[in-house]
C-alpha cells in the first residue's frame, strides 16, 4: 500500500513539486487546434495545476500565458487580439505569443510625462503644463 506522502509524489504537478517539474521537462497537450480558432477569443485553462490562457496572434501562431497580466493581475483571458499579440484590457499592455511585453500602452506616454506635469520653482509654487512627450 502506497503511503500519503508516496501517493503526493506521483500525482502533484503543481509548480515546485517533484512530478511537476518532471512533467514540465516533456512537451504537454493543452488544447485541440479547433478548439482555438483563428480570430476566437483568448481561452482560459489550467495546465498542471497553473493558471493560463491560450491565444492565437493575427497571423495564426497560438500562444500560452499565465492567466494574468504582469501589471496589474488583470484575467488575460478578458483580453483583445490585436496588433500581433494579446491586450489586456486594464491598462492596455500587449503581449506576444512568448509573453515578451511588446507595448505597454499609456504607461509607456505617462513614464515619458513624469516631472513634466508639475515643476516646482524655488518659491514652491507649482507650474503645471503638459509639454510635448517627444522633447
Amino acid at each position: 500500500m502506497m503511503t500519503k506522502e508516496e501517493n503526493d509524489l506521483l500525482t502533484q504537478t503543481g509548480p515546485g513539486t517533484l512530478c511537476g517539474e518532471l512533467m514540465r521537462r516533456y512537451w504537454q497537450p493543452a488544447a485541440l487546434s479547433e478548439e482555438l480558432p483563428a480570430d476566437g477569443a483568448p481561452m482560459p485553462l489550467k495546465l498542471l495545476g497553473e493558471d493560463l490562457v491560450l491565444f492565437r496572434d493575427d497571423e495564426g501562431s497560438p500562444g500560452l500565458l499565465g492567466l494574468h497580466c504582469s501589471h496589474r493581475g488583470a484575467d488575460l483571458s478578458y483580453g483583445r487580439v490585436e496588433n500581433g499579440g494579446l491586450r489586456c484590457i486594464y491598462h492596455g499592455w500587449l503581449y506576444d505569443i512568448r509573453g515578451r511585453v511588446i507595448d505597454a500602452g499609456i504607461n509607456q506616454v505617462a513614464d515619458r510625462l513624469v516631472g513634466q506635469l508639475a515643476d516646482f520653482g524655488n518659491d514652491g509654487v507649482a507650474e503645471a503644463g503638459c509639454r510635448s512627450v517627444d522633447n
